[in-house]
């Protein structure tokens, strides 16, 4: 594994359609050592199958928010929960 891929870090936002979600979302695209690999989403949001890129208010990602954190974290370092209490 080459020293780039090892240090970049993995992460998941869940409640990645809200304020918050969106303002880290952002700040990690546009960190070279952050990964953006998925966001949760609740099952009735009209954000739901929304590309991650277009939420953060920058280009299309190709990784879309999803229902379940088992699929959109499955690959990530790290879930970040910024979910509201329901």
């Amino acid at each position: 594994m080459s020293e780039s891929a090892a240090s970049t870090l993995k992460i998941c936002v869940i409640g990645a359609s809200g304020r918050l979600g969106r303002l880290i979302m952002g700040a990690a695209l546009r960190r070279p050592e952050l990964d953006l690999v998925g966001g949760v989403v609740s099952h009735n949001s009209v954000h739901l199958g929304a590309d991650l890129g277009g939420l953060a208010d920058t280009s299309p990602i190709g990784v879309e928010t999803r229902v379940s954190i088992d699929e959109a974290g499955a690959s990530a370092d790290v879930l970040i929960d910024v979910s509201g209490a329901e």
